[in-house]
């Protein structure tokens, strides 16, 4: 498979310090320039890399938020003629229209170059585009912006206005759909489009950040790059966090799927200060089975060696020796920048991430590479070694913490044991191990009116709380049976048929309504 090349920025923060946008005007023409640049392999100035030759055409460049210093900001009198008069196609505030400047394809605006030779652009929004409560005057604000229509009264918290225009442009870059001036809904043909099944939004257009948290992945090639835009399981301003999401797109995408997430906030970020240790260990939990090879972060306005995170606390349910790494290429308004190129090893044995952190040179305007890590992966196979059933009084969300990862239904729909029949909210969570001698082979499914009395001690009742037969599943383990590899609930129902050449149980939901099968791949 073809290698994937793609470029890291943080920070352009638009706004700082009154930095002047020429600075990220010449960084987005070095970074026009990168193809022709070669890679270099240098230890003994810090640059210990696997690859050569060109650098090539970048595959994306991905952005880990703080995109302006304050949100959108406002438009000065002079624009708000401007702003009636399309409303169709809002640009957003005074900040938000010089980032459009330098990477917003629709835009003819100012002077400066923009990203374009670099691949599709990917947003992520940080604390400083979403988290500042900055008061709009109602007499400027209410005859031109109706972002929320609260029983027709229009909008209440103009405070909003600063973070909802800058979700409004993740929308407009990403999905097409947005709201214009005057509230009303608008369908574009967005610059860098994402598929629906891809973002957490509603496929007929979605405008509010609490109704859904915008998170999306990009399949790269030989890895799927999330954008979870503050962190993984924000909650500010009741933002839907779409940790939920996270957890049933990863599933989808099985354990061994190369995996790296891009977010604003560095990992080992103060306690209290926007997350906590807390917040961390739930999102490292959730990212435990999977094959994640590294977090791309920002916020820090200053480069870091890439370096290993491991939760405050010891997790559980999964038998390997994870490693993730945190890269920090520092600011893009400092002219910095990363590149990370993602390949599977000639042997097909590891997945080879070659990282590398570089800047413009002042006085020439080119690429200068500073420094630069390979890791290696292998390609380790996780076993389902057992499960275990939750038991939760409503459906999991992307608050279940007690649920960091679980068995989703492969169609989409509930993964509730229980769904449609009361009782207990029943869910199943994969125990997981990399030893496939410890693995289970295959369940065997007893529906019965006694209680399980076997040898299985965590052995617990699919069907509880609802009236009828026991319903329980029990591991086993045959010498002549390959170990299991992956676990799918399977509706019947639904329209998407079950995998083929994967095992199934017999009917779950024997004598009390739809079909429902747990399948799993042993080849």
């Amino acid at each position: 498979m073809k290698p994937a090349t793609f470029i890291l920025l943080a920070d352009p923060q638009i706004g700082w310090q009154n930095i002047p946008r020429e600075k990220l005007s010449s960084l987005n023409g070095a970074l026009n320039r990168i193809s022709s640049v070669e890679y270099t392999n240098d230890p003994s100035h810090n640059i210990n890399i696997t690859c050569s030759g060109p650098i090539g055409k970048p595959d994306a460049v991905f952005f880990a938020g703080d995109l302006t210093n304050y949100g959108g900001n406002l438009n000065w009198p002079e624009w708000a003629d401007v702003e009636k008069a399309d409303a169709s196609n809002y640009e957003g505030g005074e900040l938000l229209k010089e980032f459009r400047a330098l990477y917003d394809p629709k835009w003819a605006g100012l002077a400066v170059t923009p990203l374009n030779e670099s691949g599709p652009l990917y947003f992520g929004l940080g604390n400083h585009d979403i988290s500042f409560n900055n008061t709009v005057d109602e007499a400027w604000y209410a005859p031109l912006f109706v972002w929320r229509d609260f029983e027709g009264n229009g909008m209440t918290d103009y405070t909003d206005y600063y973070r909802y225009q800058m979700w409004n442009f993740i929308n407009q870059m990403h999905t097409g759909f947005h709201r214009d001036l005057h509230g009303r809904p608008v369908a574009t043909d967005p610059p860098f489009p994402i598929p629906a099944n891809s973002i957490d939004s509603d496929p007929d257009g979605t405008f509010y950040y609490q109704d859904h948290s915008f998170n999306y992945v990009v399949d790269l090639g030989p890895v799927d790059v999330y954008q979870l835009h503050l962190f993984g399981g924000d909650v500010a301003h009741e933002r839907r966090s779409g940790l939920d999401w996270l957890k049933r797109k990863l599933a989808a995408r099985g354990y061994t799927r190369p995996v790296f997430i891009v977010q604003h906030l560095p990992m080992g970020y103060p306690d209290g200060d926007y997350w906590n240790d807390s917040a961390r260990d739930q999102f490292l939990e959730i990212l435990r089975p999977y094959n994640v090879l590294g977090v791309g972060v920002g916020h820090d306005h200053y480069q870091a060696k890439i370096k290993e995170i491991r939760p405050s606390s010891s997790t559980s349910g999964v038998e390997n020796d994870q490693h993730i790494y945190q890269v920090q290429p520092g600011p893009a308004f400092e002219r910095k920048f990363g590149i990370i190129r993602v390949e599977e090893s000639p042997t097909e044995d590891e997945i080879i991430t070659n990282i590398l952190y570089g800047n413009v040179d002042s006085s020439t305007s080119e690429v200068v590479l500073t420094a630069g890590w390979n890791i290696r992966t292998p390609n380790m196979e996780l076993y389902v070694k057992d499960i275990e059933v939750i038991y939760l009084d409503k459906p999991a969300d992307d608050r279940s913490s007690t649920l960091p990862w679980y068995v989703i239904e492969e169609g989409g729909e509930s993964a509730n044991i229980n769904e449609g029949f009361g009782g207990t909210f029943v869910y199943i969570k994969p125990i997981l191990t990399d030893n496939a001698t410890d693995a289970a082979t295959g369940f065997d499914l007893l529906v019965q009116d006694d209680a399980y009395s076997g040898p299985h001690a965590g052995v617990r009742d699919l069907a509880d709380g609802t009236d009828g037969k026991r319903r329980y599943l029990v591991p086993k383990q045959e010498c002549d049976k390959p170990p299991m590899k992956q676990l799918f609930l399977w509706r019947s129902d639904c329209q998407q048929a079950p995998r083929i050449g994967w095992e199934l149980t017999s009917d779950i939901n024997e004598g009390r309504g739809s079909p429902l099968y747990l399948e799993w791949e042993t080849s």
